[in-house]
């Protein structure tokens, strides 16, 4: 699909990601705990944390790729209709829920700079969006 060509949902996922805090896969991984059969569980249990923790943020990546191309061409959002705007609502909902950051303060450096609106589902900005 050529980038830009917003519409029908063709991209939606639907992840579901249990992750565990690095520091607490580092811990298990260090810890050396054995179970019962004689099998290094925690070491165990860290590797699987860690994949998972590399799934997530190839999810998170694959996501936020998906989302720029569905509202690529769209005029920050703009020019789409209901459906396509809906379909960008539920993919910026499951990226949501893949946010590594335990704190979403709006506060401090994580939003220093300069940012560049690529969407907005604020209709309320259309008409200052549109004048230029």
């Amino acid at each position: 699909r050529p980038r830009g060509a917003a519409g029908g949902g063709q991209h939606l996922l639907r992840l579901q990601v249990a992750a565990v805090p690095a520091e607490e896969a580092a811990e298990a991984a260090s810890s050396g705990v054995v179970d019962g059969s004689g099998h290094r569980a925690a070491a165990e249990a860290a590797a699987a944390a860690v994949e998972q923790l590399d799934e997530a943020k190839e999810m998170r990546e694959s996501l936020k790729e998906i989302v720029l191309d569905e509202v690529e061409g769209t005029k920050r959002g703009t020019s789409m209709n209901g459906e396509q705007r809906a379909d960008v609502a539920e993919l910026i909902v499951q990226l949501e829920a893949l946010n590594p950051t335990p704190s979403t303060s709006m506060e401090g450096e994580a939003l220093s700079g300069t940012w560049r609106l690529v969407y907005t589902s604020n209709s309320e900005l259309y008409p200052l969006l549109l004048a230029g």
